[in-house]
């Protein structure tokens, strides 16, 4: 057996890319990615291959520095392969250029075949479309599901590295701009550490979103169902992107998820010009008999068609209807479905509901009044257009109340709905520093935390009694050990 076919099987390579791994690495680099299967240190590898350790050290450098192995420092610096799909994705930014359009064939389907396998794998929808900024802001303005707006992503991440879209460059379309896949955090960091891709400020990625939306393209992310936080940011088309692919031409309904908005026309007002329709890869607007045609089960709020429409009569409203799955928000990363046992999945099902409308313009959380969700479904704009709190922000075309240029308004920080222990002067204007801060995701979070003993009978007033006294044995526990040492007592452990 040659050792590309050995390599192939070590790897898990599919059967149609065995004939061409000869394309990705050459026999020095491909003899030193089999013992990198496990953690090796370049030592071994030179005492198991025969190579001198100068020539060992140099292909790993640079099979680290191409983003084909990991590199891991301990007593020693350990090196391990990388999953085959984030070595092809490797490559194909790599070398896809030197192809030819018959060798480059092979690498295109197994590119797709990889992410349709995911899918078939998958719980839920692996990615979610995010409407276009501009679009929310001609639109309504409130913050009203997780991840719902871009720069509330960008704004939580600490690192924003770009590259060219992977989906673009290997389908070869280049008729709208390349450089606008952006990598956050945890990808971020594999990236510049292996000096590829640019490292951008918070203004110069919203430019780049901005851009991609005027060229057509959406905004898409990981489903905080399956991943949290999100890890990438992708700005596609359905002629190139895996996932809208996935959804409209192999028939997934696992690639992608709906944003939880829809897009709302006013029809009288329609001159049929179609710039919308030209716009819309989902298929949810054509023409029949010159008259405008909306199918709502087709529109997944990317918003596209507002920005498009010269009218100005198309806006994005949030779909009532619209339930996110039910999913364990953590901040470290999730396992997929299939490695989970049923122990972990059955306490997964039963975490946090993340509802569409729980944070309010106020900074109130709905999630702790005893009528949600049964009489009040939360902060539905439509249903509170008597609050002056909902008024001024849309008004001025705010998230809530915290971006307001007058926080904290002498209204809000005297505001009390009610006589409820919870809801004191000071509350509210309390929420929305935090939600400010921390982000309205990471926010609505810790309010579900803090409520959670509610739920389950335990009153405020009992909680805070708890949290008192402990706290109070903790100090006494403390300045009784000082005091001892003070005097020269000494506390022995017991075994």
């Amino acid at each position: 057996m040659s050792m590309y076919k050995k390599l192939a099987r070590e790897l898990d390579f599919p059967r149609s890319l065995w004939k061409h791994i000869h394309l990705i690495f050459d026999l020095t680099e491909t003899e030193i990615l089999l013992q990198t299967v496990k953690y090796v240190t370049a030592s071994e590898i030179s005492i198991r291959t025969g190579l001198k350790m100068e020539e060992v050290d140099a292909v790993l450098d640079s099979l680290f520095f191409r983003g084909f192995v990991e590199r891991t420092k301990k007593r020693a610096t350990y090196y391990k392969a990388v999953d085959f799909k984030v070595m092809l994705r490797q490559f194909i930014q790599e070398k896809f250029d030197q192809l030819t359009p018959e060798q480059r064939k092979p690498f295109q389907k197994a590119f797709m075949d990889g992410y349709l396998e995911l899918f078939n794998e998958s719980q839920y929808a692996v990615f979610k479309v995010v409407p276009a900024e501009e679009a929310l802001k001609k639109s309504l303005p409130h913050f009203v599901i997780p991840y719902s707006k871009a720069s509330e992503i960008l704004a939580q991440s600490r690192k924003i590295v770009v590259m060219d879209c992977i989906c673009r460059k290997t389908m070869r379309r280049f008729d709208k701009p390349l450089n606008v896949c952006l990598f956050l955090d945890e990808s971020a960091e594999f990236h510049r550490k292996r000096n590829q891709g640019r490292e951008l400020t918070q203004r110069e990625a919203q430019e780049i979103l901005k851009q991609a939306s005027e060229n057509g393209l959406v905004h898409t992310i990981d489903n905080p169902a399956m991943r949290y936080p999100t890890h990438v940011m992708c700005n596609c088309d359905d002629k190139a992107c895996v996932f809208i692919r996935g959804l409209l031409k192999f028939g997934s309904d696992r690639a992608l998820t709906c944003s939880g908005y829809l897009s709302v026309t006013d029809f009288d007002a329609c001159k049929n010009c179609g710039r919308c329709i030209d716009v819309c890869i989902f298929g949810a607007r054509k023409l029949e008999n010159r008259q405008l045609k909306f199918f709502e089960s087709k529109c997944f709020g990317c918003g596209l068609c507002v920005l498009a429409c010269p009218e100005e009569i198309i806006e994005i409203k949030p779909n009532a209807g619209f339930q996110l799955p039910r999913c364990c928000v953590r901040h470290s990363k999730t396992r997929r479905a299939k490695k989970m046992s049923s122990k972990r999945e059955a306490s997964e099902q039963a975490e946090v509901e993340m509802n569409l409308f729980e944070a309010g313009f106020c900074g109130d959380y709905c999630g702790k009044c005893p009528n949600y969700p049964d009489d009040c479904r939360g902060c539905i704009p439509d249903n509170h257009m008597n609050c002056h709190f909902v008024k001024c922000c849309l008004s001025k075309s705010i998230e809530h109340c915290g971006f307001c240029n007058d926080f904290p308004c002498s209204k809000l920080s005297s505001f009390v709905p009610d006589d409820r222990l919870e809801c004191l002067a000071g509350y509210h204007v309390q929420n929305l520093f935090a939600r400010k801060t921390m982000g309205t995701q990471a926010w609505l979070q810790t309010q579900h935390k803090k409520w959670k003993a509610r739920r389950k009978g335990i009153s405020i007033k009992t909680r805070r009694r708890r949290k008192a006294s402990k706290s109070f044995r903790g100090r006494t526990e403390s300045s009784f050990a000082q005091s001892s040492e003070g005097m020269g007592i000494h506390s022995h452990k017991r075994f």
